[in-house]
C-alpha cells in the first residue's frame, strides 16, 4: 500500500499540473487569436488530466492515511492535519472544475463568468496541491523546494491553520455563491440553447 500510495501521488501531481498548464496555454492562445487547434486539443486535455488526476488525489489520500504511520500518529501532526485539509480543498476545487466542464461542455468559453469561474477552480486546485506537495516534501525528507517561497509569505506549513469565525462564514458563503451562480448560468445557458433552436427551425 506504501507503494501504491507513492504512485498515486507523483501521477495525480503531473496530471492535475498538466490540466493548470493546459488551460494556461489554451487562455494565451485565445487572447493571441493563435493556434486554434492546439488550444482546442489542450482544453480536452485539461479535462481529461483532470478527471485522472482527482482520480488518483483520491487514491493517494486515502492509502496515505490507511498504509503510512499509524492514524494516531498521522492527527497529532500539524503539519499532517494541514496536508488533509489542503488536500479536501484540492478534492473540492477539482470537482467542481469537472462538473462545469461536464455540463457546459466547451461552451463554458463563450461565457466570461463561467470561464473565469472554471480557470479560479483551475487555480485553487493548483495552488492547493503544490502546498500538500510541498508539505509531502517535508513529511519525506523534511524539506522542499517551496520553503523559501512560503516563508517569504508568512506561510508556516509546521502550525495548525485555525481558521476564525469570519473565515468560515466567508468560505461558506462563497461556495454557496459558485453554487448559485453556476444554477443561474446553466438556466441561462438552457433558456439561450432553446431559443437559438427555435429561431433556426427544424
Amino acid at each position: 500500500m506504501t507503494h501504491l500510495h507513492t504512485i498515486s501521488a507523483e501521477l495525480h501531481t503531473g496530471m492535475l499540473v498538466l490540466a493548470f498548464i493546459s488551460i494556461s496555454i489554451k487562455i494565451i492562445g485565445d487572447k493571441l487569436g493563435r493556434f486554434p487547434k492546439v488550444t482546442q486539443v489542450l482544453e480536452q486535455t485539461a479535462y481529461v488530466s483532470a478527471l485522472s488526476g482527482l482520480i488518483f488525489l483520491i487514491v493517494s489520500a486515502i492509502t496515505g492515511l490507511t498504509s503510512t504511520w499509524p492514524k494516531e500518529a498521522l492527527l497529532a501532526s500539524p503539519l499532517v492535519l494541514n496536508k488533509i485539509l489542503f488536500t479536501e480543498f484540492a478534492i473540492v476545487f477539482w470537482t467542481i472544475f469537472l462538473l462545469i466542464r461536464w455540463k457546459y461542455g466547451a461552451d463554458l468559453w463563450k461565457s466570461l463568468k463561467l470561464k473565469t469561474l472554471y480557470v479560479s477552480m483551475a487555480t485553487g486546485g493548483f495552488l492547493s496541491i503544490t502546498l500538500t506537495g510541498s508539505m509531502g516534501g517535508h513529511l519525506a525528507k523534511n524539506e522542499s523546494l517551496l520553503d523559501l517561497f512560503l516563508h517569504r509569505a508568512g506561510i508556516n506549513t509546521h502550525a495548525v491553520f485555525i481558521l476564525s469565525e469570519t473565515w468560515i462564514i466567508s468560505i461558506l458563503a462563497f461556495v454557496f455563491s459558485i453554487l448559485i451562480v453556476s444554477i443561474l448560468l446553466r438556466k441561462k445557458y438552457r433558456y439561450y440553447k432553446t431559443r437559438d433552436g427555435a429561431l433556426q427551425g427544424p
